[in-house]
């Protein structure tokens, strides 16, 4: 029942793209909740969890949609680095995009692993013994996508990192 409601909810989030009534979001301050939120979970398994967020950025989006995106790169961090990893999220303004970034010093993943991480049901081969259907990030692009911009890796070797990248 997860999987197919994570399914669902994926399909939900592709298919309403065009319809679905966008809002502005104060990014910023839902970031730095998403933060305030996360932090003791990092605290209490022996991670940290780093901020640089730029102040008064705005988006026209579904601000539970982008909470779910955010929430949902916040907890695969997580889950997949072990205890002494530092995340950092970052959010910026520049020439007309906002950019959010979770980026870790964990161990990364292999390239053939970082070129399906965005697919449906995939995981890395570190991961197959943690809790998970490998839908997370194919959530967190179909969002990206449905506010007008994309997901992809800032870099999987020597840490990982996600960026989100958004239109202003």
């Amino acid at each position: 029942l997860e999987i197919f409601a994570a399914l669902l909810r994926i399909a939900e989030v592709e298919g309403l793209a065009d319809r679905r009534a966008l809002a502005p979001i104060d990014l910023s301050a839902l970031l730095e909740e998403m933060v305030d939120t996360s932090r003791p979970d990092y605290e209490a398994s022996g991670r940290n969890l780093l901020a640089d967020i730029s102040r008064n950025l705005k988006v026209r989006g579904d601000r539970r949609l982008l909470a779910q995106a955010v929430s949902n790169l916040l907890e695969n961090a997580l889950r997949h680095t072990p205890a002494g990893t530092t995340a950092t999220l970052l959010a910026k303004s520049a020439a007309g995009v906002i950019d959010v970034t979770l980026e870790d010093d964990g161990p990364g993943v292999s390239e053939y692993e970082a070129e399906r991480l965005f697919q449906r049901f995939a995981r890395t081969e570190a991961s197959r013994t943690t809790d998970g259907h490998g839908l997370g990030l194919a959530l967190v692009r179909a969002v990206a996508v449905g506010h007008g911009g994309d997901a992809t890796l800032s870099r999987f070797t020597d840490g990982f990192g996600i960026l989100l990248r958004f239109p202003q």
